[in-house]
């Protein structure tokens, strides 16, 4: 199978210990959002979220543990790719 992975580093996309995306993020999804829109043909898009334990947690967030936060992440770049009209 061929695939195209596009890797974005943590310390870009959030801040340590929060899931809301920076605003470097937010313009890095755009374009990435407009170049999955002109894809064409039936593909998957996996959306993986990692974090490590470096810094505090922000639980007034909600955030419970680390596990939490990574799910948050990943939930994150899905509802903004969703936003910017990617299936």
């Amino acid at each position: 199978k061929e695939y195209v992975m596009i890797r974005l580093f943590n310390r870009v996309i959030f801040e340590k210990g929060s899931f809301e995306l920076t605003p470097e993020a937010k313009e890095a999804l755009k374009q990435i959002a407009e170049l999955i829109k002109q894809l064409k043909g039936n593909f998957r898009i996996k959306v993986e979220g990692h974090t490590s334990s470096e810094g505090p947690l922000k639980r007034f967030l909600g955030v419970k543990d680390y596990w939490d936060l990574s799910i948050r992440r990943a939930t994150e770049v899905v509802k903004f790719l969703t936003k910017y009209g990617v299936d």
